[in-house]
């Protein structure tokens, strides 16, 4: 079944405009108007089955997709959301104030509670059946909503893409317009369906790499103390190559980089606590250091300056 349907506030009064989009979108999101004038503007939806593709153009609002709604829309499905112009200040409660400018491309579950801003433009809102997208996740959840930033060769990609399904979905089968929604999550996802392969391995700006970082740096925080925690560990436990694991932590100099920079925060934390009663070895040990000189020159190479000044400074002042 194909429709198309165009939804413009340009014949409604002034006085009702804002009630109509709300009306009109209230299955979806609750919509808010942040200006005197109201809501207006338009929405050119396309469907063919169960493949929905809208380009809007509006005003700034403030939106929110509440527990009562998903509940009533029981649907398992995701959104990409491709910024056409304007701006949009999201937030899902786990990734916070997330900015999307003019470029960018949203990624979230419509599952998810979700609130924000959306500054006056266009975009482009792309739903992707639960079905498919989960064949490349093995029904792992995504929790948050992930951001693909404008200047990423992958986001450039993806949006010639989404720009063709909106021009063409309406001439091609519902077979067809299938193909190009698993094209469209495979390139997201990369190899995730193969079983010999890990969940993430993709290139560095897609969002299964963004899911390794974030899975690592979770794992990382639950085993800090732990002074077994390594390289091969987190390979081991995410199935995934040390070049790979090096490139999606290239940024931050590596992965151990950032277990080091984790422990020696937590260090001193600890010594800079008036109240701890923990000796320096005894720091350096339970931060996961291997003894006491390793700490303290990974600590003064950090911070340019010993853990034991530090001690002494808080010793001084509280005495």
């Amino acid at each position: 079944m194909k429709n198309e349907i165009l939804f413009t506030t340009e014949a409604i009064d002034a006085q009702w405009r804002t009630e109509y989009c709300r009306d009109f979108f209230a299955s979806k999101i609750e919509l808010t108007p942040v200006c005197k004038g109201g809501l207006y503007g338009n929405t050119h939806i396309k469907t063919v089955d169960n493949i929905l593709i809208f380009k809007s153009i509006f005003n700034s609002k403030k939106y929110r997709r509440t527990k009562k709604i998903i509940q009533q829309s029981s649907t398992d499905t995701y959104l990409l959301c491709l910024m056409l112009s304007g701006r949009r200040y999201h937030s899902d409660g786990v990734s916070k104030n997330i900015v999307v400018e003019e470029g960018d491309i949203l990624f979230l579950d419509l599952n998810l509670v979700t609130e924000g801003i959306a500054v006056s433009g266009q975009d482009i809102h792309l739903h992707l059946p639960g079905e498919i997208v989960n064949k490349f996740l093995k029904n792992r959840k995504i929790n948050k909503s992930i951001l693909l930033k404008s200047h990423w060769p992958l986001t450039r990609v993806l949006s010639d893409y989404i720009l063709t399904i909106f021009g063409v979905m309406l001439d091609l089968s519902c077979e067809e317009n299938n193909i190009i929604l698993e094209t469209v999550v495979s390139l997201l996802f990369g190899g995730a369906r193969d079983e010999k392969k890990p969940i993430v391995y993709s290139n560095e700006s897609s969002i299964s790499n963004i899911i390794l970082k974030d899975s690592v740096c979770n794992f990382i925080d639950l085993n800090i103390r732990n002074p077994e925690l390594n390289i091969e560990t987190i390979i081991q436990r995410f199935r995934v190559s040390r070049a790979h694991l090096y490139r999606a932590f290239e940024e931050e100099g590596g992965v151990m980089a950032v277990i080091r920079k984790k422990r020696l925060i937590l260090a001193y934390e600890e010594i800079s606590n008036p109240t701890s009663q923990l000796s320096m070895t005894q720091i350096a040990f339970e931060y996961g250091f291997t003894g006491c000189n390793h700490f303290n020159r990974a600590f003064k190479k950090y911070y340019n300056i010993c853990p034991s000044e530090i001690k002494f400074e808080v010793s001084s002042v509280t005495e």
